[in-house]
């Protein structure tokens, strides 16, 4: 996977601003998973933060994109 540049970290931290709002427990991992942004999901794990921690309604990134059927998120969590 390449390296995450400016512009993603940019364009992934625009679309978690314009997120629905937090309360849900959600880790920054979460929050990449939910708007697609597997280089930004990458660049956690590379800096060991935990992808596979889970929110209050015990979701983990995983299962976040499986369900927005997000291939990309999903072979950089290895699923």
């Amino acid at each position: 996977m390449d390296s995450l540049t400016v512009e993603d970290a940019r364009a992934a931290y625009r679309a978690i601003r314009t997120a629905e709002p937090g309360g849900l427990g959600n880790a920054p991992a979460h929050d990449a998973a939910t708007v697609g942004a597997a280089k930004l999901v990458a660049q956690l794990a590379r800096l060991r933060v935990n992808v596979n921690a889970t929110n209050y309604a015990g979701k983990t990134p995983a299962h976040i994109a499986l369900e927005r059927a997000d291939r990309g998120v999903l072979e950089v969590l290895g699923r």
